[in-house]
């Protein structure tokens, strides 16, 4: 794996559960990958990870954050902006930079078998408002926020991990719910 940063110069890496031991050897392993990928040429990487907080974390001792229909039931922003800011100050310290955060999908088929509770609401102003607000916790530490999933992932009825999901909607449909927090 070494050799692999010192030749290809990776412009990132994404860290899942099974690459995380604890706070000090994964800031271990992220600063010796960000070394090895600089040394000969390349430059810092993005450093990935899927920590929304709720039923979606990676970091097996960090702060156990609510999940984001919990947080948008509190009916205040800045409770996704407190929970997104503590998860960026963990991250920032261990060296990540880029957060697969927030689950900005609007929930908008209760069949759905991924989404649930990870999304803010079935509204999609209030999807919106609230992954903004996420988003802005985690850029106070430096960290990218990368919304997801997609456009329309909240009205599918298929598990995204195991098959290809799709919606049949119009353009007009999608702009008037799916695409509004995008």
């Amino acid at each position: 794996a070494a050799q692999l940063f010192q030749d290809y110069h990776f412009g990132g890496v994404i860290l899942f559960s099974e690459n995380y031991s604890d706070a000090a050897g994964t800031a271990g392993l992220i600063l010796s990958m960000q070394q090895l990928n600089q040394a000969s040429g390349g430059y810092g990487m993005f450093i990935g990870i899927d920590q929304e907080g709720g039923v979606v974390c990676r970091l097996k001792d960090g702060t156990s954050m609510p999940g984001n229909m919990a947080l948008a039931a509190s009916g205040n922003p800045d409770h996704a902006e407190q929970a997104a800011e503590v998860i960026g100050e963990e991250l920032s310290v261990l060296g990540i930079n880029t957060d697969f955060a927030p689950d900005a999908d609007v929930n908008s088929n209760p069949a759905n078998p991924v989404i649930g509770v990870r999304s803010f609401s079935e509204d999609p102003e209030t999807a919106g408002t609230y992954a903004l607000a996420y988003q802005k916790g985690l850029n106070q530490n430096n960290i990218i926020a990368c919304w997801k999933h997609f456009p329309g992932h909240g009205d599918t009825s298929e598990d995204s991990h195991t098959s290809l999901p799709s919606v049949d909607k119009s353009l007009a449909e999608l702009e008037k719910t799916e695409l509004v927090p995008f």
